[in-house]
C-alpha cells in the first residue's frame, strides 16, 4: 500500500484548491464545538448593505442623540406625570369623593371635633373629602345668623312694647327684612372673603381654584357656625333666661371663635402652597382690601334697595 495514500486525512469537509468557490459548506458535525455568542450586534455601516445603522443602546451615564433622556421611572403617589400641566388645587381631579349634603351636614361635628382636639390638618381633609361641606358650612351660617337676629329683633320689640306700650310689634313682613337684610350682609362679607383667599394664593403663584379657598375658609368658620345655630336654638324659646345664655355665649364665644378662624384661614392657606416665599403679606393686603370691598358693596347694595 501506498504511503501517501496512508497519510492522506478521509475529512472531506476540507475544499480542495480547485474546488468551487459557490459550492456551500456541509454542516458542522455533532459534538464539534460551536463559536461562543457575543451578544454585540454586527457592526454595519449604514449604507453599506442597504440596511440602517444598527441601534446603539445608551450605556450608564451616556446620553442619546436625541438630548433628552425617557422618562423610565415610577410616578410618585400623587406626583404629577411627566410631560402633562399642572392642575389647579380644587380642580376636578382633587374633588371629594364623600356623599352629598346629608354626608356634609353630618362632617361638621366631626371637623369642629377636630379642631378642638388640636387635628387641624384632619379637619381640612375632612372638609376635602366631603365635597359639599364648604357649601354646607356657609348656607348654614348665613341661616342661622339670619333667622337669629330676626326673632331677636322681634324679641326686642317685644320686649319695649310691653315697658313703654306705643312701640309696635315686628310682623312677618318685617321679620322676613331683617333676614334678607342680615343674610345679604353676611353673604357679601363671606363670598368677598373666599375671593381674597384665592387671590392670596394666586399672588405666590399657586392655581388655587374658587372651591378650594371656599373649603379652606368653611373650615375656619366652622365654630362660627355652629355657635350661631345654638343661640338660634337659644333664642327662639322666648324665656329672658334662654335669650339671655344666648348673649353670654355670644359675648364670650364669638371673638374667640374670630380669632381662632383667623389663623385657621391662614394655616390653611401654607398647607395647600409650598412656596418659598411666605403668605404673611399678601394674606395681610388682600385681608384689607376683603374688609374695604366688602363695606362698599354692601352699601351700594342697600342704596340699590
Amino acid at each position: 500500500m501506498n504511503d501517501s495514500t496512508l497519510g492522506t486525512p478521509e475529512n472531506t469537509d476540507v475544499p480542495h484548491p480547485g474546488s468551487n468557490d459557490g459550492q456551500q459548506p456541509a454542516p458542522a458535525r455533532p459534538g464539534a464545538t460551536q463559536p461562543i455568542a457575543t451578544g454585540q450586534p454586527p457592526s454595519y455601516p449604514a449604507g453599506a448593505t442597504g440596511q440602517a445603522a444598527w441601534p446603539q443602546t445608551p450605556t450608564a451615564g451616556q446620553v442619546p442623540s436625541g438630548g433628552r433622556v425617557p422618562f423610565t421611572g415610577p410616578v410618585p403617589p400623587g406626583g404629577p406625570v411627566p410631560g402633562t400641566a399642572p392642575r389647579p388645587f380644587g380642580a376636578d381631579g382633587q374633588k371629594g369623593a364623600g356623599g352629598g349634603f346629608i354626608a356634609a351636614a353630618a362632617a361638621q361635628w366631626t371637623i369642629f371635633r377636630r379642631i378642638l382636639s388640636g387635628q387641624l390638618l384632619e379637619a381640612f381633609r375632612i372638609a376635602e373629602t366631603a365635597r359639599h361641606a364648604w357649601l354646607v358650612t356657609v348656607i348654614g351660617t348665613l341661616t342661622a345668623l339670619g333667622l337669629t337676629m330676626g326673632v331677636l329683633a322681634g324679641q326686642s320689640l317685644k320686649f319695649l312694647n310691653s315697658i313703654f306700650g306705643f312701640i309696635s310689634k315686628l310682623d312677618a313682613g318685617g321679620f322676613l327684612q331683617t333676614f334678607f337684610l342680615v343674610a345679604i350682609s353676611c353673604a357679601i362679607a363671606i363670598f368677598i372673603r373666599i375671593l381674597a383667599i384665592k387671590l392670596t394664593l394666586n399672588l405666590r403663584h399657586v392655581p388655587a381654584s374658587y372651591m378650594a379657598a371656599g373649603r379652606i375658609y368653611a373650615v375656619a368658620i366652622n365654630p362660627l357656625c355652629l355657635l350661631a345655630v345654638l343661640v338660634l336654638i337659644l333664642v327662639i324659646i322666648p324665656t329672658p333666661v334662654t335669650i339671655g345664655l344666648g348673649g353670654l355665649l355670644v359675648g364670650l364665644l364669638a371673638p374667640m371663635f374670630l380669632f381662632m378662624a383667623e389663623i385657621m384661614i391662614y394655616v390653611g392657606m401654607n398647607r395647600v402652597a409650598p412656596v418659598d416665599r411666605s403668605l404673611l403679606v399678601p394674606h395681610t393686603l388682600m385681608t384689607g382690601v376683603s374688609a374695604v370691598v366688602t363695606l362698599l358693596v354692601s352699601w351700594a347694595v342697600f342704596e340699590i334697595l
